[in-house]
């Protein structure tokens, strides 16, 4: 074929300004067209054309109001930073002297982006009160609300034209609800059938995490609900990282906070095992309790009953820790809700928390059938729990490790009880973790100053870890003596080791002396840094930083390590730590 000529278009499906050239290879002419001499037959010509097509558009919005009056409100606001899908319809069309023009199409959608929605809704009749504030910026997919809303519930009537009256009686609803879909979490706050509400509340999402703030105040039904899960799509048929449900019926008071922290982009599938979850609540009141709330499967805590009701709980997903301080007293509830129903119930207090290992271990509690209860428990991770409890009714201990130990206690009536319980060798967290620590000590002897670091790495996660690589960095000034584990790598500055592995529960120390003469900061600063590798391809990572006063008034002893002793110890390599810890007695009686 002769004069060849290949012309691209693009067709969108909506006005979007057009695709933006990157590059092609061939270079083509203005307007996507190419033109060549000639093809000879059976040969063929690949275009590569490479085009950035529009980005979403780019929208801030703000919104500050202030309402107050009687009546009736009905309000229902909805805020997105999320772009709809488009369609790129792309037509190629090549002709020659020889043929008529032939044509091919490709057709592409652009999805619709992970990004952050918010949803309000409001109505009821009396006096209201209303003050808030809204931040928009799909740039950095970012939405905020503050609101400070006051409701006091009371029929109220509006006079119209030909002497007619429109009544309003309604208790007041008041609801907010938001989901990031770039971390993967959800809240929801909302209170019904209210006959007063009293409430300030802060909701912050971005692409890096989620903030949820409430201190209200409010007698009806109330519910705060959150849900985070991995927004890797390879992990959406996962368990959630965590999963709270609270639900009120009564007169409460609530204070909590809520914070979700994620890695993002292209570090998101990297560190998927990096999950933060901060939660922290304080509610009085009395009515009707329930709430349930889960760490992966790995832990649980609830309560439900009726009666006076005090609750201090913090729960720190990263670190497996959940801290509960609660007074409970069985009473019956009677809440008026509508005109026509009112809820009369008596329920005694049952509650619980566990920690587990799945085919590992597992310690937990449980109260049932409590007209009274006052408990202080702290899980620190999956392996420890101490409780400190003073009840009436029946309760149940249950504490089980593979092979080792099997407890289970019950007792039932009147009863306070002490327990602590600590299972080592096995996973404090339920993903891989990796805790690195490292201290110093100093030493003085007519020879010089010498520093002797301990570097300590345990694997208290739920995977075997190996290889290890350890990185420590020295002090400024600092020289290189020995250490416990010859190093696999030693530069001026720094020393590399590399273990084979550390299996669940497992320890390894490191220890290397420095001469640190040369020094003269009042105070010395060492750095390690530890990497593992687990699952074939994936790694984690920890660090620390020690920092010791360095005393250099301090007087050397009067018998000084004799020659020999010091010139082995100038000399030594990675083998010479021996020596170094023979001679720390003699330099001096205390560090």
């Amino acid at each position: 074929m002769h004069n060849v000529e290949v012309s691209d278009v693009f067709q969108m499906s909506v006005d979007r300004g057009g695709v933006e050239f990157v590059s092609a290879d061939p270079e083509p002419e203005p307007g996507f067209i190419w033109r060549f001499d000639s093809l000879p037959s059976g040969r063929c010509l690949n275009i590569t054309l490479v085009l950035k097509v529009p980005e979403s558009q780019e929208l801030e919005f703000d919104m500050a109001q202030g309402v107050y009056g009687v009546g009736f409100v009905n309000v229902a606001n909805d805020y997105s930073s999320t772009f709809k899908p488009y369609v790129i319809k792309n037509v190629v069309y090549v002709s020659s002297d020889e043929t008529p023009t032939v044509t091919n199409c490709e057709v592409v959608t652009v999805v619709a982006g992970f990004d952050v929605d918010l949803t309000t809704e409001e109505y009821g009749s009396g006096t209201y009160v209303n003050e808030e504030q809204i931040h928009l910026k799909s740039e950095n997919s970012s939405i905020k609300i503050d609101k400070d809303v006051s409701s006091t519930y009371g029929p109220t009537s509006l006079g119209l034209y030909n002497n007619r009256t429109a009544i309003y009686s309604s208790k007041w609803t008041e609801e907010a609800c938001a989901k990031n879909r770039v971390t993967g979490a959800s809240f929801s706050e909302s209170y019904r059938y209210a006959a007063s509400i009293d409430r300030e509340s802060q909701m912050k999402l971005d692409g890096n995490g989620s903030v949820m703030e409430i201190d209200s105040e409010f007698e009806g039904m109330g519910h705060i609900g959150f849900l985070k899960k991995s927004a890797s799509s390879s992990a959406i048929q996962r368990s959630p990282i965590f999963e709270s449900r609270e639900d009120y019926v009564g007169s409460f008071k609530v204070q909590e906070k809520i914070d979700e922290y994620s890695c993002s982009g292209e570090y998101q599938s990297i560190n998927e095992h990096i999950y933060n979850v901060d939660s922290d609540k304080s509610v009085t009141g009395s009515g009707f309790v329930s709430e349930d709330k889960r760490i992966r499967d790995s832990q649980r805590t609830y309560e439900y009953g009726t009666g006076t009701y005090e609750s201090e709980e913090l729960i720190r997903t990263r670190t497996n820790y959940i801290v509960k301080d609660l007074r409970l007293v069985s009473a019956p509830v009677n809440q008026s809700l509508t005109d026509d129903f009112v809820l009369n119930q008596s329920m005694a207090w049952k509650e619980g928390i566990y920690s587990k290992t799945p085919e590992t271990s597992y310690i937990g509690e449980e109260y049932s059938g409590a007209s009274r209860l006052e408990k202080e428990t702290v899980a620190r991770g999956l392996n420890e729990m101490e409780t400190e409890a003073n009840f009436s009714g029946m309760a149940r201990y249950r504490a089980v490790v593979e092979d080792l130990a099997d407890i289970d206690e019950q007792y039932e009536g009147d009863y306070s009880l002490g327990m602590s319980i600590l299972v080592e060798g096995i996973p404090k967290y339920d993903r891989p973790y990796m805790n690195v620590s490292k201290s110093a000590t100093i030493y003085h002897v007519s020879e010089g100053t010498f520093a002797k670091y301990t570097i300590n790495v345990k694997n208290d996660g739920n995977r075997a870890l190996g290889p290890i690589y350890v990185r420590d960095v020295f002090p400024p000034e600092s020289k290189f003596v020995g250490a416990s584990v010859r190093p696999s790598e030693l530069t001026e500055s720094s020393a590399y080791w590399t273990l084979t592995h550390l299996s669940i529960g497992d320890s390894s120390t490191i220890t290397l002396c420095l001469n640190v003469t040369d020094n003269h900061c009042r105070e010395l600063v060492g750095f390690a840094e530890v990497s593992g590798g687990y699952s074939g391809d994936k790694w984690i990572m920890a660090s620390c930083t020690s920092s010791v006063e360095v005393n250099m008034s301090k007087s050397y002893p009067e018998d000084p390590i004799n020659a020999t002793k010091a010139e082995a110890l100038k000399g030594c390599d990675g083998s010479g730590i021996s020596l170094c810890e023979e001679l720390i007695p003699e330099w001096c009686s205390s560090p």
